[in-house]
């Protein structure tokens, strides 16, 4: 047994240091507590196979373009540098609707009047604090109006294991399909806010690992509705004359996903479940 037990050791590698090029804004903290090599023993025919994995888990995070590795061994030891070139991480992307249902009519029929136009934009941060957080802001103005904030934290607390989101969005409209009639949607377009809503919720999320994720989510939502619109529609929000709709709710759901690229898969099978 003990002839055994040092066959072991002696066909073991220690992973002493693992580096990082390359890096901007992303710390290297996080990449860690993604990866988790550092300090490991690792089965010597198994080496290549290990950081080839962490390897197309760094390139999962979406973080970066490119993602390659050297090594440098020592005997036993062995050091390990990820050569990294990130991604750009700062998106904004404008928005511009109508409420007509083409611009010849917006521009014709309703002589282009601008207080019947949506316009606004998203704007995402990605890669926020350099922890793999994303940070996003979109607003609407003009016929709909609609205020949105996001954030979300993953894999960054308890060694990787946590993360968490929170999320907030407010929306008012003053053309609101209210019925169904002859089969076609009925619409009402007013100068006043005919229906507003707000929502929000907080996530918490828990990794097994890269590949397996647990969430569980919690929200609020509130939504008003002119009498103009329960006037004309008792049974707007399922009951008669209801003008204030409020609920909370919950989901919980699951993430399997051992796809060997994210973005372009070729092999491997994604499983998500949610249940609300």
């Amino acid at each position: 047994m003990l002839a055994a037990n040092h066959g072991s050791v002696a066909q073991s590698v220690n992973v002493v240091k693992v580096n990082y090029q390359g890096l901007i804004r992303t710390k290297e903290s996080t990449l860690n507590k993604l990866i988790q090599l550092e300090g490991k023993l690792l089965d010597a025919v198994d080496t290549l196979k290990v950081i080839s994995q962490a390897e197309i888990d760094l390139y999962n995070t979406k973080l970066f373009a490119q993602v390659s590795h050297t090594t440098k061994t020592n005997g036993k030891h062995i050091e390990i540098t990820f050569i990294l070139k990130e991604r750009w991480y700062t998106y904004a992307v404008p928005y511009f609707d109508l409420i007509d249902r083409n611009f010849n009519e917006w521009w014709v029929t309703r002589n282009h009047e601008l207080h019947r136009v949506i316009i606004g934009a998203d704007f995402t941060q990605k890669n926020a604090t350099g922890h793999n957080d994303d940070l996003s802001f979109s607003f609407l103005a003009g016929n709909q109006t609609r205020i949105g904030l996001d954030y979300e934290l993953p894999n960054n607390f308890k060694n990787g294991k946590y993360g968490m989101g929170v999320s907030f969005q407010y929306h008012s409209y003053r053309n609101v399909n209210y019925d169904n009639k002859n089969n076609q949607l009925a619409f009402l377009a007013s100068d006043d806010v005919l229906l507003n809503r707000w929502l929000g919720q907080v996530s918490l999320s828990y990794h097994l690992d890269f590949n397996k994720e647990f969430w569980f989510n919690v929200g609020y939502q509130n939504e008003n509705v002119s009498t103009v619109i329960t006037d004309l529609n008792p049974n707007y929000n399922g009951a008669e004359g209801l003008e204030k709709l409020n609920f909370g709710f919950i989901r919980v759901g699951l993430r399997l996903d051992n796809r060997d690229v994210r973005g372009y898969a070729q092999k491997g099978q994604l499983i998500w479940a949610e249940l609300s």
